[in-house]
C-alpha cells in the first residue's frame, strides 16, 4: 500500500480571514474572509498547510491590541499583537485553525489573511494501524518529495523528520523545531526538485517561508 499527499502553497492572501472592515466597538473581527466556507472558524488545515495569520491595514492600529485565538497541531494557540500601521503584520505563531480575533477598541479599515511562514501538514510516514498491528516499522521506509518551485518562485524550505509520531500530539509545529523533536534534515533556498530518502523516521515536515507575497510553492510525496 502507498502513501501520496499533494498539498499546494498559495500566495499570500490579505483577506483570507477577514474581509476588509471597521470594527465600531471593542469585539470581533468578522470571520468572513476568502477562505470562508460556512463554518464559525477559518481552517488552513483544510488546505494542507498550517500558516502566519496577518493583520492589514491603510490606517494607524500600532495602538489597538488584537488578540487571534485558534489551533494548531491540536493545542490551543493564543496570540497577541498589535496592529499594523499602514501596512501589514504577521503573528510568529503557526495557525492550522482561526476560531476568533477580536480588538480592544474601534478601528477602521483592516483586515485578516494569511502570512509568509509556515509548514505544510506534518506527513506520517506510518499509519496508526500499521504501528498497531507490529512493533516493527515498514521495511520499506524510503520516500520520494516533490518540491515545485516553477509556478511562481521565491519559497524556501526547510525538511525536518522525527523517529516518533507527533501528528496531533498537543505541541505546535514551532515547538516541535524549538525542542528539537523534529530534527532538520535540510534547507533550501528557491528550488525545484525531488528527493530521494530512504531515511527511517516517522514523521515529515516541510517548513515554508516566502520571499515575495505572490511565490507558491508545491509539494507531492510518495512512499511505496
Amino acid at each position: 500500500m502507498y502513501t501520496y499527499q499533494q498539498s499546494f502553497w498559495p500566495e499570500q492572501d490579505l483577506e483570507a480571514v477577514s474581509l476588509a472592515q471597521d470594527v465600531l466597538a471593542p469585539g470581533n473581527l468578522l470571520l468572513n474572509g476568502t477562505y470562508f466556507e460556512g463554518a464559525a472558524t477559518i481552517s488552513f488545515l483544510d488546505r494542507g498547510f498550517a500558516r502566519q495569520v496577518s493583520l492589514t491595514s491603510a490606517n494607524d492600529l500600532s495602538a489597538a491590541e488584537f488578540i487571534i485565538s485558534g489551533v494548531q497541531n491540536t493545542t490551543l494557540v493564543t496570540v497577541v499583537i498589535n496592529g499594523p500601521n499602514n501596512g501589514t503584520v504577521n503573528t510568529a505563531e503557526y495557525f492550522d485553525i482561526i476560531s476568533s480575533i477580536s480588538v480592544d477598541q474601534a478601528v477602521n479599515g483592516v483586515s485578516a489573511g494569511t502570512g509568509l511562514e509556515g509548514a505544510f501538514t506534518l506527513i506520517n510516514l506510518v499509519s496508526n494501524s500499521q504501528a498497531a498491528l507490529s512493533s516493527v516499522y515498514p521495511t520499506n521506509n524510503s520516500y520520494a518529495l516533490s518540491l515545485n518551485n516553477g509556478l511562481t518562485p521565491g519559497s524556501n524550505y526547510k525538511i525536518y523528520e522525527s523517529l516518533t509520531n507527533l501528528v496531533s500530539n498537543g505541541q505546535t509545529y514551532l515547538d516541535l523545531i524549538d525542542n528539537f523533536s523534529l530534527i532538520q534534515k535540510g534547507s533550501v533556498s528557491n528550488l525545484t526538485q525531488i528527493i530521494q530518502s530512504s531515511d527511517i523516521a516517522r514523521n515529515v515536515l516541510v517548513q515554508v517561508s516566502n520571499v515575495s507575497n505572490t511565490s507558491t510553492l508545491e509539494m507531492q510525496f510518495l512512499r511505496l
